[in-house]
């Protein structure tokens, strides 16, 4: 969504960040090798306003962080509010029509749930970071069940979740497995992109990293902890899973629902130097996460250079869309976000101006699965405020705002 990510990273972690990658793709995988410029050209999609709500004029809508949404065939919208740890839906019209789940540890409850997706028996999967499992719930609000992903190898560890979505027949979560040293000294931590059964037993790995911490030195460099974690991944309608799997190039690596490698997508691209207000933020994102380590002294590393790729996402048509470094930064006034589209073969057939009053750096461009998009105002001011970091003390955000706009 923007190079500031790395605040939304931070605020939906209630332990400690990610680990650093393993080379995990094979390295024989074809590759289809794309250049800098799409074979299509460039298109300018500007978006027509449906409804919106919440915001400093809603007496009736109150949103506290919204991180996600999804939707449903008869064009519901569900709102995801980590926050107030609860779903709000929004009928095709963007009429508020109630709440699924609350905050809690009983049947169908959650606590700051960071992601949702919907899966084959039709209920609604709610992803808490920490201690990390998914919540199943139905759309009448009735308790579907819970999964806690790879809880079965767990050892006496700890979970943190990071990301789901539904591949097929799986339930695939992105997150890492966290195990004490028994001298306390340090973390083993094993990060990963997976795919459970319905029990949360795991079925196989698209991607894994191993990382050791030694609190007795401990460094967070941002380039070396990278991992796929919120939204570097998703998995599209034809159970495909894509993952931006290098920090520093232009890489995504393809997969079967079953984990059968397919191919790696590249495309040409001339790396981003970061300018002196976004190193200022990554800056702050650091200091806020040093104090998550409590008394454990932690340098931090930050990188020069923009993180190539930003999110991504799969349309309904197997088409991959791609936020760049780029794609974020500079855009031309009207544009909120310049998005690479790669065919369902891999090739990169055109680029995508999404023309939207909005400020990419300050607000989130989301996809709904039904083509719709919406724009979240004030999301890094809400994200920043519920991280507890950043800004005037005596001053709070703006109430968050969410506009929901045709893409057609």
């Amino acid at each position: 969504m923007r190079s500031t990510m790395l605040l939304l990273l931070l605020a939906l972690t209630t332990a400690l960040p990610a680990a650093a990658q393993d080379a995990t793709v094979p390295a024989d995988l074809t590759v289809v090798r794309n250049g800098a410029a799409p074979s299509g050209g460039v298109q300018d999609l500007r978006l027509q306003e449906l409804w919106r709500a919440g915001g400093a004029d809603d007496e009736d809508v109150i949103f506290g962080v919204v991180t996600q949404l999804e939707t449903d065939d008869a064009g519901n919208v569900y709102l995801l509010d980590t926050q107030l740890s609860q779903v709000m839906v929004f009928d095709r019209d963007g009429n508020f029509t109630g709440t699924l789940s609350r905050e809690g540890d009983g049947p169908g409850e959650v606590r700051m749930p960071a992601d949702m997706c919907f899966l084959q028996d039709g209920s609604l999967a709610l992803m808490q970071t920490f201690p990390g499992k998914v919540t199943k719930i139905t759309l009448d609000d009735q308790p579907a069940g819970t999964v806690e992903p790879g809880a079965d190898a767990q050892a006496g560890g700890f979970l943190l979740m990071r990301d789901i979505n539904a591949a097929g027949k799986w339930l695939v979560g992105c997150g890492e497995k966290i195990q004490m040293e028994s001298d306390q000294s340090g973390q083993t931590r094993v990060a990963f992109l997976s795919a459970f059964g319905p029990d949360g037993a795991k079925s196989h790995d698209f991607l894994t990293s191993t990382r050791q911490w030694k609190w007795a030195d401990m460094v967070w460099d941002e380039g070396a902890e990278y991992f796929v974690h919120y939204r570097k991944w998703d998995a599209g309608p034809d159970g495909r899973v894509y993952a931006a799997f290098d920090r520093d190039s232009y890489r995504i690596g393809v997969w079967e629902a079953d984990g059968t490698p397919v191919h790696v997508i590249q495309r040409d691209y001339a790396r981003l130097e970061r300018d002196a207000e976004t190193l200022a933020r990554v800056e702050e994102g650091m200091e806020n996460l040093k104090r998550q380590f409590g008394p454990i002294p932690v340098k931090t590393q930050t990188e020069k250079l923009e993180q190539d790729i930003i999110s991504l996402f799969v349309t309904p048509q197997n088409e991959l869309w791609v936020l760049s470094g780029r794609g974020q930064s500079d855009q031309p006034e009207g544009v909120m976000a310049t998005y690479d589209v790669f065919s369902p073969a891999g090739e990169f057939v055109r680029r995508v101006r999404v023309h939207v009053p909005g400020d990419g750096r300050e607000d989130a461009l989301m996809f709904a699965r039904d083509g719709r998009m919406l724009v979240v105002k004030g999301f890094i001011a809400a994200v920043t405020a519920l991280q507890g970091g950043g800004g005037d003390a005596e001053s709070e955000p703006e109430p968050m705002e969410v506009i929901c706009y045709s893409a057609e």
